[in-house]
């Protein structure tokens, strides 16, 4: 079984649009499938802080996966502070 699915997205003058998408995302499933109760985050982006503690704050546990070394520590800290799981990914040469 395959948990998860690359998905490829649009850009935006150079810009990707991963982010953004995967905001909305979690957004959707978490107004349309409330009983879903953990939540995975695979990035080591800051811009994840906010959603990452409106979920804490609705009662939903998280994991969060990053790559080692390139995670905003300010994440992985909420992360760990609130109780998530957190993963750090070798980089892969």
């Amino acid at each position: 079984m395959n948990l998860f699915e690359p998905v490829y997205t649009d850009s935006y003058e150079h810009k990707s649009l991963a982010d953004p998408n995967m905001m909305w995302d979690i957004a959707q499933v978490f107004h349309e499938k409330p009983e879903i109760r953990k939540f995975a985050i695979i990035s080591g982006d800051k811009d994840f802080l906010p959603i990452m503690k409106k979920l804490h704050a609705s009662g939903k546990e998280g994991v969060l996966m990053y790559v080692d070394g390139s995670e905003a520590k300010d994440l992985r800290k909420t992360a760990e502070k609130i109780g998530w799981k957190t993963y750090g990914v070798p980089i892969y040469r």
